[in-house]
């Protein structure tokens, strides 16, 4: 690997001290085939001449040949092309689910192309609650689209609740038809939704294979971190009647450099060091052994600073300030190329954001974006095309980038925090170097919290252990009592037989009763059991609609149609007094009745609401304490002070 990091050049000029490590690039095993072989209509596209990797081919056999396929490869190694290739190549109808919005956005995309070459346009069709409103739910007008589709996109969340309506209301569904001739279902990232909503999601398979469907479709979980394949393929079986083949493929992958920064003033640390030497020789000899050799004692600073503490004394802490490590990897940045930046929350990836705006000149701030779930749907658009279009070139985010996207000229991740667990580093690490000119790529590590700092105790070599870990397992429990609980009331409303032990357990959890009828009697939903079926979501259990948020200036309130607030956020992140970026307004009031969050601009919420005031008076108060002139929106704009 040659060249030097500019990014490692530049933050070495600002005082900070870096640990740096590269690894070759990687090649998946090619086949003798061809994208054309395949699917013979792919003559004339750019990629008919291609040859498929090993497991792509292997994957379209086995779905050939009727079985399940589990294919747990690294992102850039082409999961796509290995279910679609097939249902291309045979005319399937296929159910394709994925967990975010903006990879769904991109895998059609991907689809689009590949069917509109084999000459099937307008056949890939995205169906989900977002979508039916932007086209204002003209029913027919949908069910036209769903029945002239080969492949239907979607998200788990409305598939649940369309598999809800097909229980009790199926006139009001949409997907019936598409769903009776189906011919496979996809699910990408099955362990992204946890235990609940993976068992979820396994429930809706076993309902479509038993009664929906008519044959059992085929499953193919698409993973890049899969740590279990065996127990799902064993259910898999069980489910659909159909041998599960799991395949595993290697992924395209660039050379990598990572970068660990340490921090500023280990020069300081040094010195301190040698000025309680005697101290330090008699109670941890092995640090003044590290402290005249630099590449061991850069690796083990954390471990030296751990054990001076531990020993009474009070060593200066290295220095790291992230906006200022931000700015130097945007200035460093290649033109044309785009830096993912993951923080461990949104409010981190906020100030992150604003505080960074604010440092960099008026003329630069157009190159850095905010994603996360919050940033309304358009606007993460937006953000997903400038970047591909090389006009944006730092996004700063938490989960909503981390799942399948395809940006393509992202070359550098930037983890501001370890995440807690090895998978969603992979997923993370899976967004860059998916094409071959982007040459070396670049994972840099910007400690964050107690958890990196007891990693890297331990020195580099313990990122590198930890990083070659197996990866955690998703356990699939076929008992998962909500699971059952789903199904069998799914199969009560729906007027299909239910199992003796799923009756026994809605009666123990007193969602049944008797009822008796001039034409006779039997089981059915208890006034409780309608509320827990009306509460039934995928990622999370409450009403099925959220809050709006209402705008409130110079006294005219403003419905906000295009947002719209979780239960779960409500609580969280828009109780009164909270600061909402996305507005940059204040909530004044929360209405669980009217599932309504009202804001106002902070101005106006000063002036309107007397605790909000005094909450502003005091911090005026420390402000001028601190000999600062205060400026509450400005420091609230920028990430200077925040709300909880």
């Amino acid at each position: 690997m040659s060249g030097s990091s500019r990014v490692a050049v530049s933050l070495r000029s600002l005082g900070y001290e870096v640990l740096l490590w590269e690894e070759p690039g990687e090649e998946p095993e090619q086949a003798e085939k061809r994208f054309m072989d395949v699917v013979p209509a792919l003559a004339r596209h750019e990629k008919g001449r291609m040859r498929l990797y090993r497991h792509q081919l292997d994957s379209v056999k086995a779905l050939v040949a009727g079985m399940n396929v589990i294919l747990t490869a690294r992102t850039g190694s082409g999961k796509t092309e290995a279910w679609a290739l097939a249902a291309l190549r045979e005319g399937w109808r296929v159910l394709a689910v994925y967990p975010t919005l903006a990879l769904a956005a991109d895998q059609i995309r991907r689809l689009e192309e590949y069917y509109g070459a084999a000459g099937y346009p307008g056949t890939v069709v995205r169906i989900d609650r977002p979508s039916i409103e932007k086209k204002g739910r003209r029913g027919e007008e949908i069910l036209k689209l769903v029945s002239s589709a080969r492949v239907v996109v979607t998200n788990p969340a409305f598939l649940l609740a369309e598999m809800k309506r097909l229980a009790l209301y199926p006139h009001r569904a949409i997907l019936e038809d598409f769903i009776s001739s189906l011919d496979m279902i996809v699910f990408d990232e099955l362990d992204f939704y946890g235990p609940r909503g993976a068992h979820l999601l396994l429930a809706v398979v076993e309902l479509i294979s038993k009664h929906l469907a008519s044959k059992p479709p085929r499953v193919v979980v698409l993973s890049a971190t899969l740590g279990n394949p065996e127990e799902l393929a064993s259910l898999l079986t069980r489910l659909t009647g159909r041998e599960t083949r799991i395949i595993e493929g290697r992924p395209f992958k660039t050379p990598n450099r990572t970068i660990i920064v340490i921090g500023k003033g280990v020069e300081a640390l040094r010195d301190y060091i040698r000025a309680y030497a005697s101290v330090i020789a008699s109670r941890a000899p092995w640090i003044m052994d590290m402290v005249y050799n630099e590449d061991e004692f850069r690796e083990h600073l954390y471990e030296i600073y751990e054990a001076l503490e531990a020993i009474g004394l009070r060593p200066p802490r290295p220095g790291l300030d992230p906006v200022e490590i931000l700015q130097a990897i945007l200035e460093a940045s290649e033109p044309g190329s785009v830096t993912l930046v993951f923080t461990r929350s949104i409010r981190m990836a906020e100030r992150l954001y604003r505080s960074l705006l604010e440092k960099l000149p008026a003329d630069k701030r157009k190159l850095v974006g905010v994603h996360h779930h919050l940033v309304s749907k358009s606007k993460r658009e937006i953000i997903e095309e400038a970047a591909r279009r090389g006009q944006i070139s730092m996004i700063i985010t938490v989960r909503t980038l981390a799942q399948g996207i395809d940006i393509g000229s992202v070359n550098r991740v930037v983890h501001i925090g370890l995440p807690v667990d090895l998978r969603e580093f992979m997923q993370r690490e899976g967004r860059k170097g998916r094409r071959r000119e982007l040459g070396v790529t670049e994972t840099i590590v910007v400690p964050s919290g107690l958890w990196d700092r007891k990693l890297l105790e331990a020195g580099s070599s313990a990122l590198r252990q930890w990083l070659s870990l197996p990866l955690e397992k998703l356990y699939i429990n076929p008992s998962n009592a909500y699971a059952v609980v789903f199904k069998a009331m799914w199969k009560l409303l729906r007027g299909v037989g239910i199992e003796p032990e799923e009756e026994k357990l809605l009666r123990q959890l007193g969602l049944v009763e008797e009822y008796t009828s001039l034409s006779g009697g039997g089981l059915a939903l208890s006034r409780r059991g309608k509320a827990f079926w009306n509460d039934i979501g995928f990622y999370e259990h409450g009403p099925p609609y959220g809050y709006r948020k209402v705008v409130i200036r110079g006294g005219r309130e403003v419905l906000i149609r295009s947002e719209e607030v979780s239960h779960r956020d409500a609580v969280e992140k828009y109780q009164p007094g909270t600061y909402d970026p996305m507005n940059e307004s204040l909530v004044v009031r929360i209405d669980p009745k009217e599932l309504r969050v009202y804001e106002q601009p902070p101005e106006e919420a000063v002036a309107h609401h007397d605790w909000i005031a005094r909450a502003v008076a005091r911090y005026e108060d420390i402000k001028r304490a601190w000999g600062e002139k205060p400026s509450f929106e400005s420091d609230l704009r920028y990430g200077r002070i925040s709300t909880a």
